[in-house]
């Protein structure tokens, strides 16, 4: 499971080479919802199942509290055995919903071998804030939306939604404040082709695609730089 406090002082190497060298990492989530608390799909949801709603145990805490979502794909529990077999064990959930809240992409998930099509995944409430389109998503006390998406059957295209299924989470207190402005820092910050950099900063959560991916680093010809 991804860590939320893994991109607050990165590190890591990268050679020079003249071409594009990319970087990757990831994050973290919460839910809850009106369907009973269960522990394990071993366990059976209110019958019959919801395909829309998702049961998360605890339905509240402070950030970095590890969070367990239960929830049902009808498509799944159709399917034979060995068609079972070949849906993938990942999937993707947003603290926050789909459009603003940080998406945790790749996330692992246990098929119940009891219950065909009930599933559950487990992520830590993030404790940082996390970038959207409207810029820095700070960290505050109150109630999350929790929905996930491309759990299941392989769709084109879901990771953008719409959500397959929605809960809740209530995050609170004590939550840390963050004031450090995003950074990079490069150790040396020149050099010729072959040089070994270190690398080293801060910033936001951006989406989490499971350990270690996250934010790329690319290499620009000075004269892109220039324009």
């Amino acid at each position: 499971m991804p860590r939320t406090t893994s991109l607050l002082a990165a590190t890591l190497l990268l050679t020079l080479t003249g071409c594009g060298s990319q970087v990757s990492a990831t994050s973290i989530l919460s839910v809850r919802t009106s369907v009973p608390a269960i522990s394990s799909t071993s366990q059976r949801l209110t019958h019959p199942p919801s395909a829309t709603s998702l049961d998360v145990t605890p339905g509240a805490g402070p950030p970095g509290t590890l969070v367990t979502v239960t929830g049902y794909v009808p498509a799944v529990s159709t399917m034979t055995p060995a068609q079972r077999k070949a849906v993938p064990p990942v999937g993707n959930v947003q603290f926050g919903g789909v459009d603003q809240g940080l998406n945790i992409e790749a996330t692992s998930i246990t098929w119940s071998k009891v219950h065909p099509g009930e599933y559950t995944l487990k992520f830590n409430v993030p404790t940082v804030p996390w970038l959207t389109s409207h810029g820095e998503h700070a960290l505050v006390a109150g109630r999350y939306a929790i929905t996930v998406t491309c759990v299941g059957p392989t769709v084109s295209g879901c990771a953008l939604g719409p959500a397959q299924a929605h809960g809740s989470f209530t995050l609170t207190g004590p939550i840390a404040v963050h004031r450090r402005a995003p950074s990079l820092h490069f150790t040396p910050d020149r050099g010729t082709p072959g040089t070994t950099i270190h690398v080293s900063g801060w910033a936001p959560l951006s989406s989490i695609i499971g350990q270690p991916f996250g934010y790329q680093l690319l290499w620009n010809p000075p004269a892109t730089l220039a324009n």
